[in-house]
């Protein structure tokens, strides 16, 4: 059923799960950190914006876990087949991205015409690299979310 018939019936759509929730959370939390290691590692070099961005990326996979086990004390089912099926489809996006993104960052470091392109600072490579991953996390939670909605709607 579409949006539009949903909103014509007056039927409410499913409240989002856990798995929809958390995506989308996070999907939001790594667009702001690639935005911070783009601005304050790029643009204006800093090693406190690629530090921050390190350190949070390690503990974003410990963020999954604690609200699982918060989302576990409240009695809600936590993954069934279909997450496990999203989720396998969210990390070959992010595979996918994180591919494409070092491929394309090694050619450009292999030609000395588009190597001038990337700032001259100490923060630059390790922050293009840092990018890349923070871009197939974006892309992955973003596909995932997207999955767990369009199933939740077409219910």
């Amino acid at each position: 059923m579409h949006p539009e018939d949903i909103r014509k019936t007056g039927m409410e759509p499913p409240v989002a799960g856990f798995g929809e929730r958390f995506a989308s959370s996070m999907a939001i939390a790594f667009s702001g950190m690639a935005l911070m290691l783009c601005v304050g590692s790029l643009v204006r070099p800093s090693p406190w914006s690629f530090y921050a961005v390190a350190f949070s990326l390690v503990l974003s996979y410990w963020f999954r876990r604690r609200l699982a086990s918060d989302e576990q004390r409240h009695n809600e089912v936590m993954e069934d087949e279909r997450d496990a099926a999203i989720l396998a489809r969210s990390e070959r996006v992010f595979r996918r991205f994180a591919s494409c993104w070092f491929v394309a960052l090694a050619l450009i470091l292999s030609m000395d015409a588009t190597r001038s392109v990337i700032p001259a600072h100490a923060y630059a490579l390790p922050s293009l690299v840092l990018l890349g991953v923070v871009g197939a996390n974006i892309a992955g939670h973003f596909a995932a979310a997207m999955a767990y909605r369009r199933d939740r709607l077409a219910q």
